[in-house]
């Protein structure tokens, strides 16, 4: 009895040894293309995808959760989940998160305001004293934020792209600053015409893990990711999935 025993118990022990490590990650539910959930309810999107196939190759069980992005950053920095995306990089966010080298993607930040009511735009001075509606808890770029938090320009901070783009045509905001890919995918949904003033800033998004996650060896596992996150940029994998979601 004692060797059946032993024997149920080393057998348990490789079990635990052999399963794959697991990963609990959050992203942004309103992000399209890059992440987003789609009408089956399925978090889908280019970031998720790259994700996905990251852990494929690295032998992880992952799991992707979608959700507001005020959310988003609240779960990573408390551990709630062992990481999230797609992040731009600040001071603030490197407090509790860690940062691949490697980012998922690259967004153009462009400033949209109402078709006819279009206005200069050579750079962020000339939205000084305007309304300018954001993704809640959006960060657009290190020298918007600072603008903003001086009230040079009257941030208006929402949910969802569809209310930012409905704010504009009713009037209630001047412009729009956001990532063209989220913007154009509403309104070719919704054929609705806006338009694009100018480029607010390109800002790199990333895959990062929380410093409060319980999960080992969080450097290393960054380290692979980065190296694999290459290696898919290298053989093609990175520019598929984009031409699946965007051709």
């Amino acid at each position: 009895m004692n060797h059946c025993i032993l024997g149920l118990l080393l057998l348990f022990i490789s079990s635990l040894t052999l399963a794959e490590p697991s990963l609990f990650l959050v992203g942004d539910e309103d992000n399209k293309p890059e992440c987003y959930i789609n009408a089956e309810g399925e978090s889908v999107g280019i970031d998720v995808d790259i994700i996905r196939e990251v852990a494929r190759r690295l032998g992880l069980n992952v799991s992707i959760q979608l959700a507001p992005w005020v959310r988003v950053l609240a779960m990573v920095k408390s551990g709630k989940a062992d990481g999230g995306f797609p992040l731009f990089m600040t001071a603030e966010r490197r407090e509790y998160a860690l940062y691949s080298k490697e980012p998922v993607h690259v967004s153009v930040m462009t400033a949209y305001t109402k078709s006819g009511e279009e206005f200069p735009y050579r750079s962020l001075n000339d939205l000084h004293g305007k309304r300018v509606g954001i993704n809640r808890g959006y960060s657009i770029s290190k020298e918007f934020d600072r603008v903003a938090q001086e009230g040079l320009i009257n941030i208006v901070e929402v949910e969802t792209i569809a209310q930012l783009v409905k704010m504009l045509l009713d009037g209630r905001i001047e412009a729009i600053a956001a990532t063209p890919s989220s913007v154009e995918a509403y309104l070719k949904q919704e054929n609705i015409e806006l338009s694009a003033i100018g480029h607010v800033r390109a800002r790199a998004a990333y895959l990062t893990l929380s410093k409060k996650s319980a999960i080992d060896n969080k450097q290393q596992l960054l380290d692979d990711i980065n190296r694999t996150m290459v290696t898919m940029k290298e053989d093609g994998t990175i520019d598929s999935i984009r031409k699946k979601y965007v051709d």
